[in-house]
């Protein structure tokens, strides 16, 4: 079985939302749809509530592959984990790895949690392949506990 049905899959965008041949898509010579990973939320340009420990949630799409736990592939050609980017490697190498369409990004592990960072997530099999990679996304993250309020937003 090669189709995927983890979470909103938007068949008419894949690949060039990635970035067509900077996508990195190593298809293995098994036959199918193009493999195409890519951050539906939050969208390049908004915010993100962070909360207590740093965490925001990060909302992928997959396409011509199934996600599993790294390692849990087995013998699947088309079937690798998520492995989430914040700054590049700046908070974490990766960030986060997960068999999950809706991945909870860990902001606690950057320098600072708020302000602006830039997300990437790469789909990768179990020997470590590049399968393919997302489109960079930038988010401003704001902190969701009011026992250190800055900027005045209120209540």
């Amino acid at each position: 079985m090669f189709a995927v049905a983890c979470g909103p899959v938007d068949q008419s965008g894949g690949a060039g939302a990635a970035g067509g041949s900077d996508a990195g898509v190593s298809d293995s010579g098994v036959g199918g749809p193009p493999i195409d990973v890519r951050i539906v939320s939050p969208a390049d340009g908004e915010k993100c509530e962070a909360d207590a420990h740093g965490s925001c949630g990060i909302s992928v799409a997959v396409s011509g592959a199934t996600l599993a736990a790294p390692g849990r592939c087995g013998e699947a050609q088309r079937c690798g984990h998520i492995d989430l980017y914040i700054d590049g490697t700046a908070c974490g190498s990766p960030n986060v790895q997960s068999s999950s369409d809706n991945i909870a990004a860990n902001f606690g592990r950057c320098e600072k949690i708020k302000g602006k960072h830039t997300l990437m997530c790469e789909l990768r099999d179990d020997r470590g392949a590049l399968l393919a990679r997302s489109q960079a996304v930038r988010v401003e993250v704001k902190e969701d506990h009011h026992d250190d309020q800055e900027d005045g937003d209120g209540d």
